[in-house]
């Protein structure tokens, strides 16, 4: 019958009819809980594929615009997100008057207080009720033993605070220890090949669906490579490429962050950011990473990164000798990243990356040690036991040096920037 749709599944047939709150509910649980396709979903409800598609997108109903669906085929026909349902505006108490005694110009100031209060107190708890944000973390080597180890630690020590993370592995093809230029590069390549796919494949499962209901709604190319995440983390400690490409591709859109930057930010807040001011020499910090290949790459990365070519003050080598420097440089343990997960024994772990932190120790006055590869995670005891035989206990708050996590850190900021970036983008 003309203007009827008839669902197939089970479940209750809704049509073409606008869905209900309850409807909506359903469609999330089965995708969010039960993991059910959007495919499965129109089965077992007898929803469009497009009302699905459109009730995990909103958390509100949204009214139709009544208009036909546009041509898929058309190459002007651009992609739109939900449209956004304005919040109604709050209503203040009804005016009442008060008590006998008062005049009218005394109630309505007491009223209009009580009406600004109750807005406040339902703005303040607005703002504080945590939004929850889908972030991804991105292991771009092959190595899953690595991404346990990064799980594990962010698990134990990282608060999700309504946070959702997810976990991506790059495929066998990306090498198993990211070692050199090489393994940087074929780890671009691979992971992106590899997304890209994935949101191919994703695209034709819709294009599927909706040819099979009868309905032109989905299209090509609603997916892309990073579709459901509001924040990547690139777990690679390196100027990796996926850094630059995707930040730049999805910018406005999600944010996408490198363990290395993140590392960076949160020595340069922990430590004096002027070392060389009368009121205090300040303190310095370093990285502690695995082989040769890193120590002039992570120095010129970072020193790229801070945009510190002329700085005086950036490195031992500038002018001024190491009590002038801020930034202690890179020190190598000599291993590779799959060392760290089995590759040699634990106590050659141990002994090895113990000994690159005393020879940072050994710059000076140094404040932070930033654990340069990932898969150190989980590792900083033997970095806090260096410190202790270096520099002996911390007798005040004044004398602690700081061990940093470029995952741990990473996912904070990660965080925090997309609320920055949601906060000023408006």
């Amino acid at each position: 019958m003309p203007g009827s749709q008839t669902g197939t599944g089970t479940g209750t047939s809704t049509g073409t009819k606008q869905l209900t709150e309850a409807d909506r509910i359903r469609i999330r649980a089965l995708a969010f809980d039960a993991g059910y396709t959007r495919s499965q979903i129109r089965d077992r409800t007898g929803a469009s594929v497009a009302q699905v598609k459109l009730a995990l997108k909103c958390q509100t109903p949204v009214p139709r615009s009544g208009r036909p669906p546009k041509d898929p085929s058309n190459p002007k026909r651009r992609k739109r997100g939900p449209r956004s349902v304005p919040t109604p505006a709050l209503k203040p108490a009804r005016f009442e008057r008060g008590p006998p005694g008062l005049s009218a110009a005394e109630s309505m100031a007491e009223w209009a207080a009580a009406a600004e209060a109750a807005r406040s107190g339902e703005a303040a708890e607005e703002a504080a009720t945590p939004e929850g944000f889908q972030l991804l973390v991105l292991n771009p080597n092959s190595s899953t033993g690595m991404t346990e180890g990064v799980k594990k630690a962010i698990e134990l020590s990282v608060t999700p605070n309504g946070n959702t993370i997810s976990y991506y592995t790059a495929p066998e093809p990306s090498p198993a220890s990211i070692n050199d230029g090489f393994g940087l590069a074929r780890s671009t390549e691979v992971v992106l090949a590899d997304l890209q796919a994935k949101a191919a494949a994703r695209d034709a499962e819709d294009a599927e669906a909706d040819g099979d209901a009868g309905t032109n709604s989905s299209g090509s190319g609603n997916h892309d490579e990073l579709d459901g995440y509001d924040g990547v983390l690139v777990a690679c400690f390196s100027v990796h490429p996926l850094v630059a490409h995707l930040a730049e591709r999805h910018r406005g859109r999600r944010v996408v962050l490198g363990i290395l930057e993140a590392s960076v930010l949160a020595a340069l807040a922990l430590t004096n950011p002027y070392p060389r001011c009368p009121e205090s020499p300040g303190r310095t910090w370093g990285i502690v990473t695995t082989g040769a290949f890193w120590e002039a790459h992570l120095e010129d990365g970072v020193r790229r990164f801070l945009d510190a070519s002329y700085s005086a003050s950036f490195s031992s080598s500038a002018a001024g000798g190491p009590n002038a420097a801020k930034f202690a440089g890179v020190y190598t343990t000599g291993l590779d990243a799959g060392d760290f997960h089995g590759g040699v024994g634990p106590e050659v772990v141990r002994a090895k990356l113990k000994d690159a932190t005393k020879r940072l120790l050994a710059f000076g006055r140094v404040g932070c040690v930033v654990m340069g590869c990932a898969g150190m995670a989980g590792l900083e005891d033997v970095i806090r036991s260096a410190i202790a035989e270096e520099y002996g206990e911390p007798q005040t708050p004044q004398e602690k040096v700081y061990i940093i996590d470029g995952v741990k850190a990473g996912v904070g900021l990660l965080a925090e920037t997309i609320r920055n970036e949601r906060m000023f983008g408006q």
